[in-house]
């Protein structure tokens, strides 16, 4: 009976969220379809469920709402049973947003997380009322929450009490009063914010990186980089994050010398700030990065790399090919093919032996964007016989870029009559840009494929030739 009722607590704060999201984008100018609002029997029934479950169950149901959009076409073993199909609106019943107010004092955080999120996606002044008179509770624990929910809430409400909980001597009530002033994005709110960067907390300091972060306002580059020394490594992991986000050029010098920072949280975000700013200034302290003990660093690194597209990093990334993660070695293919320099041709195609697919994958697609080679590799070319079809498709769709190439059309033609039908489907859509007997002939046969969608293909490709 317990499971049950949770999975009914799971669906009503899924389809909260979900109404959320749907409401929050209304207001923007989307359209969304009005939906009946929870009930007061319905609001009690599930903070009762959240108040009596396990705290952990009670988080991951919270987190639930926070994503929205539960999704009953999910894949599911036999014999379990679907969740309740619930669509609610934002909780509009006064005596269920008392409820709400009420629960911002529960004892157990994941509840009272619940309720600021309710109040917070309510349109009615009552929900606005309770969160603004819970911002100036005697309970840190109330402000907090009902800081959360201003921020829920955003457009600017609530703007002078938030004010005054960045102020708090309590570290998660001003956290949480800079969370929502950022959600605002109202300029207004850069310079408390900056003041807040002062906080003697870390965790506030953090939270004001991050609101100013989410404001993208330039105003905040100079005091941000005035923190890029902070004593905490969480702080200054959320400066180099903020000035990546506000992308301003100024910004430069001081993530360059982040990302040699002493915590390798800091080295990834400054690496990843320069990828967004993509600015040459970057290739040395990224090349370097390449040989971080960190797989992060490493990854923000290749990314910064392929960011800059300067063909100065081919022998770096092709010695990243080697890199013992096989994410990174596929992602060192990737800024590889990015190049499209003709020179990278030997790497790649050593890439396409890589004992993880995945990685093959990856090398084989980059090597279709090398159309400079005129002809296709002959690793590309030996590619398409791979064992797995993941590979033999990018293969085949690689294969398009040389569609001039006699010895590329002949492999496309034997690939329409691969044994795995998304290699057939990729092969012929390939062959539909090869203009040559040979490809006719293989679409003609193709016609009588099994799949439709190889059929369609090559109708489409004998239409246009």
């Amino acid at each position: 009976m317990r499971t049950g009722m949770l999975v009914l607590s799971l669906a009503l704060l899924a389809s909260a969220g979900d109404a959320r999201a749907r409401s929050h984008g209304k207001r923007h100018g989307s359209h969304g379809h009005a939906r009946p609002a929870m009930s007061e029997a319905e609001v009690r029934a599930s903070l009762e469920l959240l108040r009596g479950g396990d705290a952990r169950l009670c988080t991951l149901a919270v987190d639930r709402l926070e994503q929205g959009n539960w999704n009953d076409r999910r894949p599911r073993l036999a014999g379990e049973d679907p969740p309740p199909a619930l669509g609610r609106g934002p909780v509009k019943d006064p005596a269920a947003l008392a409820l709400l107010g009420d629960a911002l004092a529960d004892p157990k955080p994941c509840v009272r997380r619940a309720a600021a999120r309710w109040l917070g996606d309510s349109p009615t002044p009552d929900a606005l009322t309770r969160l603004t008179e819970g911002v100036r509770a005697t309970s840190p624990a109330v402000r907090e929450a009902a800081a959360f929910g201003l921020g829920i809430h955003a457009e600017g409400a609530g703007r002078d009490v938030l004010l005054t909980a960045l102020r708090d001597g309590t570290p998660p009530v001003a956290s949480a009063a800079a969370w929502a002033l950022g959600r605002s994005e109202d300029p207004r709110n850069t310079p408390p914010l900056q003041s807040a960067l002062q906080h003697a907390d870390p965790e506030v300091r953090r939270a004001a990186a991050e609101a100013l972060a989410t404001s993208e306002d330039p105003a905040a580059v100079e005091p941000l980089i005035a923190r890029r020394q902070d004593a905490s490594a969480v702080v200054r992991a959320a400066v180099a994050e903020a000035l990546g986000r506000i992308e301003d050029r100024r910004a430069v010098p001081a993530l360059l010398a982040m990302a040699t920072d002493k915590g390798p949280e800091v080295r990834a975000a400054a690496l990843e700030a320069l990828a967004a700013l993509e600015d040459g200034r970057a290739f040395d302290v990224a090349r370097g990065a390449l040989a971080d003990p960190v797989v992060d660093v490493r990854r923000a690194a290749l990314q910064t790399l392929a960011s800059l597209e300067d063909p100065r990093a081919l022998p770096a990334l092709s010695s990243a090919l080697s890199d013992v993660e096989p994410e990174l070695r596929a992602e060192a293919a990737r800024a590889l093919g990015r190049l499209e320099d003709p020179k990278t041709a030997l790497a790649l195609s050593a890439a396409t032996k890589d004992a993880v697919p995945e990685v093959r994958v990856t090398a084989v697609e980059a090597l279709g964007e090398l159309e400079s080679l005129g002809t296709a590799p002959p690793a590309l070319l030996e590619a398409s016989r791979d064992a797995v079809a993941d590979v033999r498709v990018a293969a085949a769709e690689s294969l398009r870029t040389f569609s001039r190439d006699e010895a590329a059309a002949r492999r496309l033609a034997a690939l329409v009559q691969d044994a795995d039908r998304s290699v057939r489907r990729a092969a012929t859509e390939s062959l539909v840009h090869v203009e040559s007997p040979e490809a006719r002939a293989a679409l003609r046969s193709a016609l009588g494929d099994s799949d439709t969608a190889v059929r369609r293909a090559a109708a489409r490709g004998l239409g246009k030739n």
